[in-house]
């Protein structure tokens, strides 16, 4: 039903009880981490240690995709940093009640939809999403000045909201 896989990862140092990554094509998009029912969703900034699935490479398209998953389910994305001061978003929360069923389907339907606006915006540039992204900038810009706001991993956003990767 899916084209994409969550699956156990293998990082090391990676502090969870629980740790998985969606996986496309030898990808790593995502990371799901948690424990005790509670997990939060966020955008992998590597692969596996073990040679496995690589990380996504087009940091600006993953975060410009977490952005806009995050705005068609009215959701605040977070910005933060791993212990490699790697940035990442994270996306959203979940809680897995006891039978889990439909939250394990709601959460396979997000990464999906994840994964069809990464393709999207593959495809089609950031035609027909700026609009939220003009938003973002206007909510997080510090001044009138038009300057482009960093928003994480080497990825700015400019005041037309466009997104570019200008890396590390």
């Amino acid at each position: 039903m899916y084209d994409f896989d969550i699956l156990v990862s293998t990082k090391r140092g990676f502090r969870a009880e629980e740790h998985g990554i969606l996986v496309r094509d030898g990808t790593v998009y995502l990371r799901v981490v948690g424990g005790n029912s509670k997990y939060t969703v966020m955008t992998a900034t590597a692969g596996e240690d073990s040679g496995g699935p690589k990380p996504c490479r087009d940091k600006a398209r993953l975060i410009s995709a977490a952005i806009h998953l995050c705005s068609e389910y009215n959701i605040a994305p977070h910005f933060s940093k791993d212990s490699s001061s790697r940035e990442f978003v994270n996306l959203f929360e979940i809680t897995v009640t006891d039978d889990g069923e439909d939250d394990i389907a709601h959460l396979k339907k997000m990464c999906a939809d994840f994964l069809a606006i990464f393709d999207a915006i593959g495809t089609q540039g950031n035609e027909g999403r700026s609009s939220d992204l003009v938003e973002l900038y206007d909510a997080m810009a510090p001044d009138d000045s038009g300057d482009d706001v960093y928003l994480a991993d080497g990825v700015w956003l400019s005041k037309n909201g466009l997104i570019s990767d200008r890396g590390r």
